[in-house]
């Protein structure tokens, strides 16, 4: 008993340090204390912009492990119109993420009322000139620039101040001349700077509430971006109707130029094809450019079709960009939409697979003095039969058929007034012989040998359904 008592606390102390090991691990991996910190667990906020190993994170990588010991950088979305405190980074600790780093607003959320928050903080560069925030918030200019810091504060409420850490000179100062600006914006302006100019610069407000933006001057190249199957896009004939003439191939268009910090290069694909990539890649204050890797054209391919509904069948089927798939219908059905989609550049059909549906023609209309008879349904291959009232003759067909384009196989007849026929004279005859005759019809009256009509030997009918004239006797002929 002794023995089992024993066996029982080691097999329970075994399971006690088993929970403990899984539960360290699932804490190392969401906290990142076990080899890394994940890029996901980095504090969540919509102000903050974060970068790591010189690019911002994308959010396809934020499953990605950051070493021990290394770092991310982190700014504020809206560099200046936020004061940014604690520093620029979060450390990698085996606690996880380490930092402090914070956002806070200024007078900008108070349309630059509030004395109880810093100033916001504006700037431009002048002639369109080049400036980047890097991952920092520091704002990277290449030398040479001329950029105006404008500190956002109103004139009547007094004058800010402006210092700065440079010692290289002084900079001017003042309300700016503008004016849609002069009420308002405090001006510090740095004219074709120069590495010397790097450094921070600081408005103080009356309150003593300040704000800084940090400046870095410097000359910045990314290397030659080299993109793999590629064309410049001013080497491209021009675009016709804003569609790409060229099909069939799958060269990455490449536009833009220029390597220093702030060049761009932008990326499209020929027709049918797509991106797989950035559509946009631009020269960093890191000397990276903004993705590791540039794009591939890959051909646009839309899904397979869902399962086809009864009775369609698939005549044709292409699923690359243009092609088509092409549908039909068994005898005595017919599609409820187009025989055919598209499948479109952005990889989508141009429309539902459409349906089978039983033809049926519709209900035939009836001859004014007649009427028609039919099958309730009316399918392919059921007739109509026309029939007229009495003193009526049909003029047209008199059957019909339900064809598969769902229309009667001929239009519908018409009933017309008609003459009764006037039977034959005695010793004689009329022709044609009918039982009723339409309008117009004309009869030729005949004798037989040694008699002649008394009368005219043509009738015709008239459109009151009477004879022209009685139906003239045969009398004998009398010999001259």
């Amino acid at each position: 008993m002794e023995s089992n008592a024993g066996s029982n606390v080691i097999a329970f102390l075994h399971l006690c340090i088993v929970i403990l090991f899984v539960n360290q691990v699932q804490a190392t991996n969401s906290s990142g204390t076990f080899g890394g910190c994940p890029l996901s667990s980095l504090p969540h906020n919509p102000q903050h912009v974060y970068s790591y190993a010189g690019r911002p994170i994308e959010s396809t990588k934020m499953d990605q492990i950051v070493p021990l010991d290394d770092i991310a950088m982190i700014r504020c979305r809206h560099v200046g119109l936020f004061k940014q405190n604690g520093g620029d980074t979060f450390n990698c600790t085996s606690e996880g993420w380490s930092g402090n780093v914070t956002c806070t607003d200024t007078n900008h959320v108070t349309n630059y009322t509030s004395e109880s928050l810093p100033p916001a903080i504006v700037w431009h560069v002048a002639g369109g000139g080049v400036s980047v925030v890097a991952a920092g918030g520091q704002l990277v200019l290449l030398p040479g620039a001329i950029v105006h810091l404008d500190c956002l504060f109103p004139r009547l409420a007094g004058n800010p101040a402006w210092s700065w850490t440079p010692e290289y000179r002084r900079y001017p100062t003042g309300w700016s001349l503008s004016s849609s600006e002069r009420d308002l914006h405090y001006r510090l302006s740095v004219y074709y700077a120069r590495q010397h100019d790097s450094g921070t610069f600081t408005c103080t407000a009356p309150s003593a509430l300040t704000n800084s933006i940090t400046i870095l001057v410097k000359e910045l190249r990314c290397a030659e971006l080299v993109v793999a199957r590629s064309v410049p896009e001013s080497a491209l004939p021009a675009v016709v109707f804003g569609r790409r003439q060229t099909r069939g191939d799958d060269r990455v268009i490449v536009a833009g130029s220029g390597t220093t910090m702030g060049s761009s290069r932008f990326f499209t694909c020929f027709d049918g094809y797509v991106l797989n990539g950035p559509q946009q890649m631009t020269c960093l204050p890191s000397g990276l450019w903004s993705a590791a890797v540039p794009p591939a054209c890959e051909v646009v391919r839309c899904p397979a079709l869902p399962p086809l509904p009864p009775l369609v069948r698939l005549r044709h089927l292409s699923l690359t960009a243009g092609g088509v798939a092409l549908f039909a219908c068994p005898l005595s059905y017919a599609l409820t939409a187009a025989p055919s989609i598209v499948c479109l550049t952005n990889g989508t059909w141009s429309a539902p697979v459409p349906h089978c549906k039983e033809v049926v023609c519709p209900a035939p209309e009836s001859p004014e003095h007649g009427s028609v008879s039919t099958a309730a349904l009316r399918r392919v291959g059921d007739v109509a039969v026309y029939s007229c009232d009495e003193a009526f003759v049909l003029q047209g067909p008199r059957i019909v058929t339900c064809t598969n384009a769902g229309t009667w196989s001929k239009p519908k007849p018409n009933c017309v007034i008609s003459c009764q026929s006037p039977g034959n004279p005695r010793n004689g005859r009329v022709s044609p012989r009918l039982l009723r005759y339409r309008l117009e019809a004309q009869l030729l009256v005949s004798c037989s040998p040694g008699y002649r009509p008394a009368g005219p030997d043509r009738l015709k009918c008239l459109r009151t359904g009477k004879w022209s004239a009685p139906l003239p006797p045969c009398v004998p002929v009398i010999a001259g």
